[in-house]
């Protein structure tokens, strides 16, 4: 009912006075939307160690599970927060891992209500620095295109394994998602890019996964994606493997994108990968 409220007011803005609309849509593109933390993801964010770091004045919540010799960090897709990755952590604690997250600007325990991809990039680069070293980065969604996009712009920053649990090829997908999901005229939908653009200082295409993936420093690399998920387009993460030279890319017949996030055989795979190419990078003598 909301959805269909914001829907016929910015149509009616973009009509009336398109300035006042293009601000209002880009509010809304920036606000994670029915972000509240699950009773699944509170359980495993009650067994946690809470912590928190400030970056550009604004309190960022931290999460850590086990004391492993290994650090692997968890990153939230859109309107989720720390826990969202949880049935990662008892996996992860148990094959020696100590294991982060943090809640994204606006969502969770941290502060702020709207947030973009440039903060939430920031973040991650901020924890990358801080930490002693990190051996696995996991990321679902909107966090796996912020993790590429941290890891693109700081090249010395090496990480072993880095797995996407889905990923949307860029900013300009991510709008046009948007737009749809809004019901926008293409002419609208294309006065938001714009808008976008203008606000982050840059061309959205510059924010385009697959072409930020050479840019990565890391050794071992895995995308999943569902060929039917609802949310985000298999053909943007079929490119993304199509252009980043020696991504494994698995194509998934029916886990969905939510419940990718709990399903035991994903997890296995997916532990088996890091712990596999951990043993490959150390032998690698990098």
């Amino acid at each position: 009912m909301m959805i269909k409220i914001f829907s016929r007011l910015i149509k009616l803005l973009f009509r009336i006075a398109p300035p006042v609309g293009v601000r209002v849509a880009f509010q809304l593109f920036c606000w994670p939307m029915g972000g509240k933390i699950r009773n699944r993801e509170e359980r495993i964010r009650s067994k946690a160690r809470k912590t928190h770091s400030f970056l550009n004045g604004k309190l960022i919540r931290q999460l850590e599970w086990g004391d492993g010799d290994k650090t692997a960090l968890l990153v939230h897709g859109w309107a989720s927060n720390g826990g969202g990755l949880g049935g990662f952590v008892e996996p992860l604690t148990n094959a020696g891992y100590k294991v982060v997250a943090f809640d994204g600007p606006a969502h969770g325990e941290s502060e702020e209500h709207t947030a973009n991809i440039l903060e939430f990039s920031g973040v991650i680069a901020d924890l990358l620095q801080k930490l002693d070293s990190v051996d696995t980065v996991i990321s679902h969604s909107f966090g796996s295109a912020a993790t590429v996009m941290a890891l693109g712009e700081h090249p010395n920053t090496c990480v072993p394994n880095l797995v996407m649990l889905t990923t949307p090829d860029g900013l300009e997908e991510l709008a046009l998602e948007f737009s749809r999901f809004m019901k926008l005229s293409k002419t609208d939908h294309r006065k938001l890019v714009n808008y976008i653009a203008k606000r982050l200082d840059r061309p959205v295409e510059e924010v385009d996964v697959h072409k930020m993936g050479h840019r990565v420093n890391a050794n071992c690399v895995m995308l999943m994606h569902g060929k039917k998920d609802s949310v985000l387009p298999f053909e943007g993460a079929k490119r993304v493997a199509e252009q980043w030279q020696g991504l494994e890319f698995v194509a998934l017949e029916k886990t969905g994108h939510y419940r990718m996030l709990w399903d035991p055989e994903i997890r296995e795979r997916v532990i088996s990968f890091v712990e596999i190419d951990t043993i490959r990078y150390a032998g690698s003598g990098r």
